[in-house]
This record gives structure tokens, sequence and C-alpha cells, in this order.
């Protein structure tokens, strides 16, 4: 039993919980700048998916006309990540999914936090859903937020 427990241990220091919990998906289509449609590879299910931290102009805002830099944000994610296969990994400290039922994940295409790009090319915000409970990467996106600010790039030209 022992053994079984010191495999357990050294399985988990070798591989941690965020690569453990990492989803592969198609990205079927952007429905928004920070919003996905994909099909999970492992389930074939179609899932919306909502990028966890950030929050890009509005472009579908209730009968209102877009937000300044939401048909950019959408196309600079749709530039991305459209037609892509990407991992996605969910956060220790939110929620599975959000009040609209859209998976909360962190976004990876060949390795890079697709999400914190946004934010430091300046086509999304840095966001906390909840300040009691911050994000696991919101160190991060805050320090490229700033990164974006001082380059004086998109959302702060």
């Amino acid at each position: 039993m022992e053994k079984i427990a010191v495999g357990i241990l050294f399985f988990l220091c070798l591989f941690p919980a965020s690569f453990i919990s990492a989803e592969t998906a198609l990205v079927m289509r952007v429905i928004d700048g920070d919003t996905l449609e994909v099909k999970m590879m492992n389930t074939q299910k179609t899932e919306k998916v909502r990028m966890i931290g950030i929050d890009t102009p509005e472009l579908h805002n209730h009968g209102k006309k877009p937000q300044w830099l939401a048909r950019e944000a959408c196309q600079r994610t749709r530039e991305l990540l459209e037609g892509q296969k990407i991992e996605m990994e969910s956060d220790t400290n939110q929620d599975n999914r959000d009040k609209y039922h859209r998976l909360l994940r962190y976004i990876f295409l060949n390795g890079k936090n697709i999400n914190e790009q946004l934010v430091e090319e300046g086509f999304a915000y840095e966001y906390t859903y909840d300040e009691e409970v911050p994000y696991d990467k919101q160190s991060e996106f805050q320090a490229a937020e700033q990164i974006a600010k001082q380059e004086r790039v998109g959302l702060w030209q």
C-alpha cells in the first residue's frame, strides 16, 4: 500500500493538477472576444466556453451598438483560435460553469495562454468576477494589462 501512495505522489509531482485537468477541444467558432464554441475532443460534445480572467468589449450588446473595439477584439480572437485545436484548463478557485452555463476556462494554443495574450495586446481588460475569490492567474493578467496600458495599445490608446 505504501508503494502505491509513493507512486501516486511521484506522478502528481511530475504532472501537476493543471496538466491533469487539461482538456483538448477544437474551436468551432468565436462568438465574441472572450467566448468560444468548441467541440470537446474526448466526448465530441459542443460547449460554449467563457475565457477566465478577461472581459472584452461587448459585440452582442442587448440590441445596442457593439461597444468600442468589440469587432476588433472578436476578430483577433478569431484569428488566433478559430479552427484550432486548443488545450483548456479550469481554475481551482472558480466554478466550472458561469450563470449562463458556459464552461469557464483558460485557453492555451501551442502552450501560450491566449486569455493573457488578449489582455497584453489590449483587446481585453483583466476581469475578476469576485474580488473575494481571485482566480489563479490574476496577478499575471493584471501585469499584462499594465503592459498594454504602458504601450498604449488597443483599449488603452
